[in-house]
């Protein structure tokens, strides 16, 4: 019996790395087509890097064959199903959830300094005003720079990488909140 749970182990393993490279390859090739069309917001931009990021550190922690899973999961699921395929995507969509928060943040100026985006109103040509202040500031409210981008880029990388740094980074700023409203 032992043996046999490994091999299903190791058969459940190899489809998930083999569904995370399929989803990373797509995630990628259609980043690359956006920005060679020069089609994308920074915001999807920043977004797809979290996805990509937590397509990473998926794949590093199935490569190196982790304990991923929890207690008893092999011998319930002998073959790739539909739950496989979204357990093992989970990493993802936190990664570009955690990218779009941690781009807010940096958006709202909560945290400011060398290593963070600064943030300023893009101009439009007039008459291509968004319809409300949300929309416009959705559109335009942009890192002002390339070197701005790239530094949105790379964190929206990083959050989805660090699956606990945008969570630890929330707790600091409603601890910081909570500390001043009581001040």
């Amino acid at each position: 019996p032992g043996k046999s749970v490994s091999t299903e182990g190791f058969e459940v393993h190899r489809q998930m790395v083999i569904a995370l490279f399929v989803a990373t390859a797509i995630v990628s090739a259609g980043l690359a087509i956006g920005l060679l069309l020069q089609q994308l917001h920074i915001l999807v931009v920043v977004a797809t890097c979290g996805a990509l990021g937590g397509f990473v550190s998926a794949l590093r922690r199935l490569y190196s064959f982790k304990k991923v899973f929890p207690a008893g999961f092999f011998e319930e699921h002998k073959k790739l199903d539909l739950y496989l395929v979204v357990y093992s995507m989970i990493p993802s969509l936190v990664g570009m959830l955690a990218a779009v928060i941690l781009y807010s943040i940096f958006g709202s100026q909560l945290i400011e300094g060398a290593l963070f985006p600064d943030f300023g109103m893009r101009e439009v040509a007039p008459g291509s005003e968004a319809q409300t202040p949300f929309e416009n500031s959705l559109l335009n409210w942009v890192p002002i720079s390339q070197t701005d981008n790239a530094k949105a880029i790379v964190w929206g990388f990083i959050a989805g990488f660090s699956e606990r740094f945008v969570p630890d980074l929330l707790g600091r700023l409603a601890s910081q909140a909570s500390s001043s409203e009581n001040s």
